[in-house]
């Protein structure tokens, strides 16, 4: 019989910083209702990432879901897949901070009952000099979307196998995530991603198909709860797959014991694709839609979206000039403090991704996220002796003059006409001048997509498609 084997994964992560009120309904409706539904099917397998402050948050407020994942990890229906612990994105922090933020989750997986050996990528932010990173600190997959490939010049029909990528002598394995099942699941009927599935059918017994996404669409994301629970999607879903035969439920490592990668691949630097719309500057970032919505209206999208490409996430350091200020002062710090251990601790909270970018949510317009960065990078530079220099704080080729002392720090900027960029108060742990200017993004103008992949009116609709139709 033809057969597909099927792995399925979710990444649960909330930032630090975040309200409380938001963690208790992200647990409310997604992670505990999730875990409970997964109990009632022994037969179902799940890859899992959780964060390190929603592992946190969790340990404080609900430690009997700790024991329930310890039971489904026992019984074999949860794979821990890590990343950094505070969710860096780990292409914009330094080696050495990779290792120690990939080790503490590693460690808390660990007392879970698991000893992990993937990473799931945040943001799915590749760079090919993260091999060498990964494999330092023990891993042997990371997970990353179909779209690298693609840019990489693999055809879609090439990638329903996991591939080799190398740097510097060091071999790691990558997995593609299937961009057609995350548009489908869970926002779609059952029944399309079972057709899906079934046409993806092989005698190939080491073809395997994708899914690894937010878990937060199974219950946060606007109208997933009363479909994904309330009307039946995932115990729905969940009963399909398992007792589907010509679906073969697999974990990374169950697949990775009995087949070997397809071959060797170089992949470029990377992110899914619509971080390649967002990173890009709101003029060009408006152009890079007017296109892709032009190429879907010829019918020529998916036979030349190969070569369609946009920003990098590092193109986010150009795009908000106070991201980049932010950034390279958590880089300064992490290197001043890399030999103190308390001051460490707060430099890696400082690397939480959320508050450095903006896609379809908040992210650094949002003042709480990065309030509590600073907050970090603050706390971490108070355990250093207080001294005033002069030096490129932000790498713009022009230096700073910071001046600081047991109370404050500032940073004054004599090429911006001498204005103080940084007032930040030591005591109260507050940079003073962590402020946004109005700015015009390119989603304001953004017209509803002309040719829609999907109806929504079967199933319901993704934030995605609902950024779309905002004025």
């Amino acid at each position: 019989m033809e057969r597909i084997n099927f792995i399925f994964g979710i990444h649960n992560h909330q930032p630090l910083g975040n309200f409380g009120w938001v963690f208790e309904e992200a647990y409310n409706r997604s992670y505990r209702p999730f875990m409970e539904i997964l109990e009632e099917f022994p037969d179902m397998k799940v890859n899992i990432h959780f964060s390190g402050p929603l592992l946190e948050w969790i340990e404080e407020n609900k430690p009997d879901y700790l024991d329930l994942l310890k039971s489904l990890i026992k019984k074999g229906q949860l794979e821990i897949v890590v990343a950094g612990f505070y969710e860096p994105v780990l292409a914009a922090i330094p080696k050495e901070d990779r290792l120690v933020q990939i080790e503490m989750l590693k460690d808390y997986a660990r007392k879970l009952g698991y000893d992990a050996k993937g990473v799931w990528l945040t943001e799915r932010v590749w760079q090919p000099e993260l091999v060498k990173s990964l494999r330092e600190a023990g891993i042997d997959y990371v997970v990353v979307d179909d779209y690298h490939f693609m840019s990489a010049g693999l055809s879609k029909e090439e990638l329903f196998w996991p591939y080799y990528t190398e740097d510097g002598g060091e071999v790691i394995t990558v997995f593609p995530i299937d961009e057609k099942l995350r548009y489908l699941i869970p926002f779609r009927p059952v029944k399309k991603t079972i057709e899906y599935l079934e046409s993806l059918t092989s005698d190939d017994p080491s073809k395997v198909a994708v899914f690894h996404d937010d878990g937060e669409k199974f219950g946060v994301w606007p109208g997933t709860y009363e479909w994904v629970y309330e009307k039946g999607w995932l115990r729905e879903f969940f009963d399909a797959v398992t007792s589907n035969e010509k679906i073969n439920l697999m974990t990374y490592t169950e697949y990775l014991s009995r087949f070997k990668p397809r071959g060797l691949v170089y992949l470029p630097i990377a992110s899914y694709f619509e971080m390649s719309e967002w990173s890009l500057p709101a003029k060009q970032a408006k152009l890079f839609v007017e296109f892709v919505e032009q190429l879907k209206e010829e019918g020529k999208f998916e036979r030349y979206r190969v070569f369609v490409r946009g920003g990098i996430w590092k193109n986010f350091f150009f795009k908000y000039p106070e991201s980049n200020f932010m950034h390279k002062r958590m880089l300064m710090v992490s290197k001043a403090v890399r030999e103190n251990p308390e001051a460490r601790k707060y430099i890696l909270k400082a690397q939480c991704n959320d508050a450095y970018w903006h896609g379809v949510f908040g992210g650094i317009y949002l003042p709480h996220l990065r309030r509590t960065v600073w907050e970090n990078i603050i706390k971490a530079q108070s355990y250093l002796k207080p001294e005033n220099k002069i030096l490129d704080v932000d790498f713009d080729g022009r230096e700073e003059i910071m001046l600081e002392n047991d109370s404050f720090i500032a940073t004054i900027k004599p090429h911006y006409g001498g204005s103080i960029f940084e007032l930040s108060s030591k005591r109260k742990a507050v940079n003073y001048n962590d402020v946004l200017p109005r700015r015009w993004e390119h989603y304001h103008e953004v017209p509803e997509a002309a040719t829609p992949e999907e109806e929504s009116k079967e199933g319901v609709a993704s934030i995605h498609e609902l950024g779309k139709k905002i004025p």
